[in-house]
């Protein structure tokens, strides 16, 4: 009797190792599927995201080729007496960086105007980069117009005038 459990027992001890193994295999097969299930998600939003990227920057570089006529005519009105464009006439450069972002390069006279008057600038200047990308064919709403568009002031020279407030792309701080 004593032995017949002890064989039972070890047979019972064989069959647990086993299983145990079995199931160490399976774990270790689930989880080789489970990194390479992970691995190629990542690959696959990575090419997502840049291919995201590539047609993003494209409608970009087509809206800021749109922006440098539009800012050109809108000078060019200014310069034959059209005051409603006098505002481009202190604008050197704009650069659309995103659809919500862009930097605009001013002349020096610019820092003589008031805080009012550099406020309607650059408004004027949001409002003419929105119809820009949207005559570029870049999906603009109307909650995109009435949000503005957040603007970053700088001289040619590259030294940072002002910009828009985070809370209201159509308020600005100047320095």
């Amino acid at each position: 009797m004593k032995r017949s459990v002890k064989f039972t027992v070890a047979a019972l001890s064989l069959l647990l190792v086993g299983s145990s193994l079995t199931a160490c295999s399976n774990s270790s097969k689930d989880q080789d599927t489970y990194k390479q299930s992970v691995s190629a998600r990542r690959e696959s939003l990575r090419k997502s995201r840049e291919e995201k990227s590539s047609t993003e920057n494209e409608q970009i570089k087509k809206a800021n080729n749109q922006l440098a006529q539009d800012l050109k005519g809108n000078q060019d009105d200014a310069h034959n007496g059209d005051h409603n464009y006098d505002y481009s006439t202190y604008v050197e450069r704009i650069e659309i960086k995103s659809d919500t972002q862009a930097h605009v390069y001013v002349d020096e006279s610019f820092m003589n105007l008031d805080d009012e008057a550099k406020t309607k600038v650059g408004n004027s200047i949001s409002n003419l980069i929105l119809r820009s990308m949207a005559t570029s064919g870049m999906d603009i709403q109307p909650e995109d117009q009435k949000r503005g568009i957040y603007l970053a002031f700088y001289t040619g020279g590259s030294k940072a005038l002002g910009h828009s407030r985070f809370t209201n792309y159509n308020e600005y701080k100047f320095y």
